[in-house]
């Protein structure tokens, strides 16, 4: 069962480690095992990827499509070759369109998670080394200098002229200070200057930090999760487009309707002057 450290920035260091498990010497081997099997990986995952023929199919799940579609067979029932080739190029150029915006959107995931460091330091069993950032669990000692990228959400525990660029969590420009200090449990994200949060990044200075949480449980990894729950709601050209199809249709029956309703002698002159 997970259980993470809550409200980390509200504790002193010493509180996080113990709370943690942890000293500041780092992990033992066995435990990181242990909090591994715990935690699991320190990675976003993979949402499932739709198959290419459902998206492809998708895009022609349209009312406006499946008029174009009619008057396609409309067009070759009454050999109209030219009007099925403009059509049908409509309705293709339309899908791929739809296609490649859709390869678009599900790419909004992986570049977030091309924010995300593979490698980083982290000091265990009282030796500084470099590990692959998906093996890093709560209670992990990781260390920071200028240019780095934070590769979990951390509690500080030294500074030194540490600044950290956390733009891409709360949209601010200018770096924040990070230092060594306890906060109220209350407080806005970009106040928490005794925190470092993955996918930032670590402008100057150097940093000491234990590891709070990982994966899927870290800020920016909530944000991931988020993203992929959001149902994506119609462009408003899109409303205007399913409205128009909407009105052709109508348009359409009402004009069959009168035709087949009307007298002999009018249908045939009907026909005529159409065809």
């Amino acid at each position: 069962m997970k259980s993470f450290l809550k409200a980390p920035h509200a504790l002193s260091a010493k509180e996080v480690l113990l709370q943690l498990g942890s000293r500041e010497n780092g992990l033992e081997p066995s435990e990181v095992l242990d909090k591994l099997h715990q935690f699991g990986k320190n990675e976003i995952p993979e949402p499932g990827k739709k198959p290419v023929w459902k998206i492809i199919l998708k895009q022609f799940n349209n009312l406006l499509v499946y008029i174009l579609m009619l008057a396609v067979v409309i067009s070759f029932l009454t050999h109209h070759y030219v009007d099925v080739y403009v059509i049908l190029a409509v309705i293709l150029i339309n899908a791929l369109i739809g296609l490649v915006q859709e390869y678009r959107a599900e790419g909004a995931l992986k570049a977030l998670k091309n924010l995300l460091v593979q490698r980083c330091k982290v000091i265990r069993s009282g030796f500084l080394q470099t590990v692959n950032a998906l093996d890093l669990v709560p209670g992990d000692i990781i260390v920071l200098e200028e240019g780095d990228n934070v590769p979990a959400d951390a509690r500080v525990i030294y500074a030194k002229n540490a600044r950290v660029t956390e733009s891409s969590l709360t949209g601010e420009a200018v770096p924040v200070e990070k230092f060594d200090v306890v906060h109220p449990e209350e407080i806005a994200l970009g106040d928490k200057s005794n925190m470092v949060l993955k996918s930032t990044f670590v402008t100057s200075g150097s940093i000491k930090a234990v590891v709070t949480t990982t994966g899927s449980q870290t800020l920016i990894g909530e944000i991931a999760s988020s993203l992929k729950e959001i149902k994506r709601e119609k462009s408003n050209f899109q409303k205007k487009t399913d409205k128009l199809a909407k009105q052709m249709a109508l348009i359409a029956m009402a004009t069959a309707m009168f035709y087949l309703w009307s007298p002999g002698f009018f249908r045939i002159s009907l026909y005529r002057s159409l065809f």
